[in-house]
């Protein structure tokens, strides 16, 4: 039985390649190179339908191939990130589910799936730095069909409670960092309480972000993290203080050490 549904699966992913390949063909002799809204959105559902009953190499290159025709569908983008999660290409995985909250900002699964990735990875660079034998769970990734409409990140969910945490915090940071790499004033500012930084603070010039370590303390009130990394031979230090500013951690003092 188990084959004949793994040969049903291979089937329904074999069909949708040829769909996916005959209407990219119809829709380009009408000066089209991509599949309607409706077409894309079959085509997922008929995907995730047998998803688990196909090898992943497989899901993958159909959504990879899916993904080329069905660019605006955020959806794709999501079971890309999901996939890419489970084979441990966290870097890809990042990059899916960012691409898919870039089509729907407002999607509050792939916020959620993104931020969970990052505190994953967070807490395995605190295993590893503290050298401690302590089991890190991987995060549950979920995949997504047309009915995951666009919906609005649940502001009920949070409060003060819990955000006192590392994770919480270098999620933050990595934000941060991500906005100074893409030179994003607008982006990097936002992680700052009003009038901070003073016009004097240089900005960093960011190596990638697994490159720098973290340090990350907390007192009664706030946040302090030292921030080390090498560039060009030479070791770099910063120093933040951060505050909790609603349910977010800004920056307040920024300084080279």
């Amino acid at each position: 039985m188990r084959h004949q549904r793994t040969q049903q699966a291979a089937s329904v992913w074999a069909c949708l390649a040829m769909f996916i390949t005959l209407s990219f063909s119809a829709n380009s002799s009408l000066g089209s190179n991509t599949l309607t809204h409706a077409e894309c959105l079959r085509a997922i559902d008929k995907a995730i339908l047998h998803i688990d009953e196909v090898d992943i190499d497989t899901a993958q290159s159909g959504l990879a191939t899916l993904a080329q025709s069905c660019e605006a569908v955020p959806q794709i983008h999501h079971n890309l990130g999901v996939i890419a999660a489970q084979r441990g290409q966290w870097e890809k995985a990042i990059a899916a589910f960012e691409r898919a909250i870039a089509l729907a900002p407002r999607t509050a699964d792939s916020v959620a799936q993104l931020k969970s990735l990052h505190e994953y990875q967070a807490q395995k660079a605190w295993q590893v730095a503290l050298q401690t034998d302590n089991d890190v769970v991987e995060p549950l990734f979920t995949w997504q069909t047309s009915s995951d409409l666009d919906h609005l990140v649940s502001s009920t969910a949070h409060s003060t409670a819990g955000l006192k945490s590392v994770a919480t915090v270098d999620f933050e940071l990595y934000t941060w960092w991500h906005a100074l790499e893409e030179n994003d004033s607008a982006a990097w500012l936002d992680h700052y309480v009003n009038g901070y930084p003073a016009p004097t603070i240089d900005k960093i010039r960011p190596v990638p972000w697994e490159s720098v370590t973290r340090d990350i303390q907390f007192t009664s009130r706030d946040a302090a993290v030292i921030l080390k990394w090498t560039k060009h031979d030479q070791e770099h230090h910063r120093w933040l203080l951060l505050t909790l500013a609603g349910n977010r951690w800004l920056i307040y003092h920024e300084a080279e050490l």
